[in-house]
Formats: structure tokens, C-alpha cells, sequence
């Protein structure tokens, strides 16, 4: 007798106690809504063909938020040989889906990462995939990630990606914004990123781009509302 039974998603079949897989996962569903149900299944059971069923319904599924589920959901399988699929999402021509792969390509950490992210924070047109980048490249061990945070929170354009950029370089000192410390209070801004500019780490970070540092002492203030980050001293 042959009795067929799902195991999450995957088709086993059993012979006489013989157990023979069939078929791998599989991302599927009537509509985009049950495929994504399906992808955060697949994530969370794990089943044999986990990572692949998720890179194939990232690569190939019609609908934008099936592809983004799928490309977010590889962020478990980071070491399955997903990454080219990752970082072609980030080419992806639907929004949501390049803001996912940005998420997700923070978990790899290096250099590699940091240089696709900062090109997606300095030229995606979509404000979603700018902000998914920079916290994403926080995450990056890498002398770009710190570059990239200040200049754009010194010189950035736009002022809801400036606080961000600032949280996130920010992060990797272990500190956090004083309620003074604002976009929209210049002083302020202006003092935190000059006493920024003193900090080793961030020297460092910008003599192995090969980029110009450029002190602004005169933007220091003497008395401070919010005491400067902890950290590494100038």
C-alpha cells in the first residue's frame, strides 16, 4: 500500500516503510495573498527545498508582494548560495521588492552588501528602498557604511532620510539622538556631526576611502542641551 502524506510542503511517499522524497517546496497558491502565506510557511518550517522554492518565487512570480515575501523570507537562508537572487531583487523593477532585497542584503554584513545598498541609498528613485537601505547598511562592516551615513546626514537633501542616516551611524556607537538633536535644529545637528568628525573610527573609516574629512570646528557649540554620543573620543 502507498500512503501519500504532506509534510509541510514538501510530497513524501511512503513504500512498505520506505520513504521517498518526491517533490521539493514549492511557493504556490490560487492568489498573491496564499502565495505569501505560503513563502512565510516555507520560511518558518524549513522544509527540503526551502531556500530554493523562495529563490524561484522571488526570481520569477508575477506579482510584486509574492516576489518581496519571497526575497525577505531568504533573509533565513543566507547561507544557502541565495545572494545572487538577493541582489538581483535589488534591480527588481517593483519598489517593495528592491526596499525587501535592501533589507535582507544588510544580513550579509560586508563589503560586498555595503556597496550595492549605498548605490540603492544615493539612486533608487524610491524613497521605501533609500530608507530599507540605511539602516541596512548600518548592519555592514565596512568603512562605506560609516561614510555614506554622515555625509548624507551632513549633506543629505531630504530631511526624513537625514535623522535616519544619523540613527543608524549613530547605532554602531551605541548611542542615540538627544531630543535636540534635530534636521531642523541646525546648531545642534551641526555640533553632533562636527564632534562626530573627532571620533577615531570615523577618521579612519574615511582615510581608507580615500575621502576627504572635512573639519568644521566652528560648528562646535560650548554648551550642549544633550550631552555628545559615548564613544570613542576624538
Amino acid at each position: 500500500m502507498i500512503v501519500v502524506a504532506v509534510v509541510g510542503l514538501a510530497i513524501v511517499a511512503g513504500v512498505t516503510g520506505l520513504v521517498l522524497m518526491t517533490s521539493g517546496a514549492k511557493v504556490v497558491g490560487a492568489t498573491p495573498a496564499d502565495r505569501i502565506a505560503c513563502a512565510y510557511r516555507i520560511a518558518a518550517d524549513r522544509p527540503w527545498g526551502a531556500a530554493d522554492a523562495l529563490a524561484d518565487a522571488a526570481r520569477t512570480d508575477a506579482d510584486a508582494g509574492v516576489r518581496a515575501a519571497a526575497v525577505a523570507c531568504l533573509a533565513r537562508f543566507i547561507g544557502s548560495g541565495v545572494r545572487p537572487t538577493i541582489e538581483a531583487a535589488a534591480a527588481d523593477p517593483a519598489g517593495e521588492v528592491r526596499a525587501a532585497a535592501a533589507k535582507t542584503l544588510g544580513a550579509f554584513g560586508d563589503a560586498q552588501a555595503a556597496k550595492t545598498l549605498a548605490k540603492l541609498i544615493e539612486a533608487d528613485g524610491d524613497l521605501r528602498v533609500r530608507l530599507a537601505a540605511i539602516p541596512a547598511l548600518a548592519r555592514c562592516d565596512d568603512p562605506r557604511a560609516i561614510v555614506v551615513l554622515l555625509d548624507l546626514a551632513e549633506k543629505g537633501d531630504r530631511i526624513e532620510m537625514k535623522r535616519p542616516a544619523m540613527d543608524a551611524l549613530l547605532g554602531r556607537f551605541r548611542a542615540r539622538l538627544g531630543k535636540q538633536q534635530t534636521p531642523a535644529n541646525l546648531g545642534a545637528w551641526r555640533n553632533l556631526i562636527q564632534r562626530l568628525k573627532g571620533f577615531q573610527a570615523i577618521k579612519d573609516a574615511y582615510a581608507a576611502l580615500g575621502v576627504e574629512l572635512v573639519q568644521r570646528p566652528q560648528d562646535k557649540i560650548g554648551v550642549e542641551t544633550d550631552p555628545p554620543p559615548p564613544g570613542e573620543g576624538p
